[in-house]
């Protein structure tokens, strides 16, 4: 994955990922409790987790469930 993102952003990922390798699926809130970050920086980051076929979305924007692939 580090192949993908630059170093900065995999960082700022990271609390995600970790939290995936455990875990099937995220909510956007639990991403911005992993993270520290606002709602919309969280939705930011699994966006990019989804982008890239990481995760699948699941629901709309608001209420989406992501879960991994």
């Amino acid at each position: 994955m580090k192949e993908v993102f630059t170093v900065k952003d995999y960082e700022k990922l990271l609390p995600i990922i970790e939290y995936l390798e455990n875990n099937e699926k995220i909510t956007t809130q639990k991403a911005e409790e992993l993270t520290g970050k606002s709602p919309a920086t969280a939705w930011r980051y699994l966006k990019k987790l989804n982008d890239i076929g990481v995760l699948k979305a699941d629901g709309n924007t608001n209420n989406a469930i992501y879960k991994r692939y």
